[in-house]
């Protein structure tokens, strides 16, 4: 049986693969979402799923796309959530400007943005790991619409 609830990790950031393992951070994140969200009913879902894809890119602050995609072939809804990369002005584990990569302005037409708290985290690992957390939980606050059924974090 699939998962009805599940994170993807990506970087368009050159070097974060060399700071710390992505797939340690997909399996933490997962682990997460199979605790926090077991609440989830697949009776709403109707046989899909939902993807949280988060992209660690270079941004000016953290984005939860204000609408989920779908892709009926796949049976799956998908979060997006964009976390920004710090730089070394930012916090002592930022990363050289110089090796972000592009940079890519949120639309807050399109985002819901919330402001990075670097100084709350010691390492790059934690600071992605938990921004993404709190980004799957501001999603749900804010609800999530599919097929027709609003699914939200009640408190």
């Amino acid at each position: 049986m699939r998962k009805l609830i599940r994170c993807i990790v990506s970087s368009e950031s050159p070097n974060i693969s060399n700071t710390f393992d992505l797939t340690e951070t997909r399996n933490t994140l997962n682990d997460f979402l199979t605790e926090q969200y077991k609440w989830i009913d697949n009776e709403k879902l109707d046989g899909w799923t939902i993807l949280v894809s988060a992209t660690i890119r270079h941004t000016d602050g953290v984005g939860i796309f204000k609408r989920t995609k779908r892709f009926p072939s796949d049976k799956e809804f998908e979060i997006s959530i964009a976390i920004p990369v710090p730089s070394l002005d930012d916090a002592p584990y930022g990363l050289d400007p110089e090796s972000s990569g592009f940079y890519r302005p949120l639309d807050i037409g399109k985002f819901h943005v919330i402001r990075p708290h670097y100084e709350l985290y010691s390492s790059l690992r934690e600071y992605i790991t938990k921004s993404i957390e709190l980004s799957i939980n501001t999603a749900f606050k804010h609800g999530l619409t599919c097929n027709g059924h609003i699914i939200r974090l009640e408190n």
